[in-house]
Formats: structure tokens, sequence, C-alpha cells
């Protein structure tokens, strides 16, 4: 089974590209957001969702598309 899961690539690592302090005030911000949206808040809050997320993982997808590193 584990051959099949390193056949189709799932076991690399995603290279994390943001700092600690980034993770930690995205993390705890996009909770804000979330728990204000879920309280009533405009929709626009659940934006929250994705701070959580790039906050846990480490890895912000559109710091890699304004990187420099594609220079």
């Amino acid at each position: 089974m584990l051959n099949f899961w390193i056949g189709l690539g799932l076991n690399q690592r995603v290279k994390k590209n943001l700092a600690s302090l980034d993770r930690i005030l995205r993390f705890f911000i996009g909770l804000f957001l979330v728990a204000w949206g879920l309280g009533g808040g405009p929709t626009w809050s659940f934006v929250g969702l994705y701070l959580l997320a790039s906050g846990s993982w480490g890895y912000c997808p559109i710091y890699k598309l304004i990187s420099s590193e594609r220079l």
C-alpha cells in the first residue's frame, strides 16, 4: 500500500515558505475572523479559513506565485 502513495508522489513534504511569526499571526487572525463570521459577522470574514490553513501548514501559495524565485 505504501508503494501506491509513493507512486502518486503523495509522500513528499510541502516546502514551508512562512516565517514563525507570520504563521502565528495568520493562525490567530484567522481564528478571530472565522469566529467573527460564525458569530454573525460579514461573509468576507471567512477569509480567515485561508489564514488558518496557511498558518497551520506553513505554506502560502500566494507567496509562491509572487516570489522572486521564478525569475
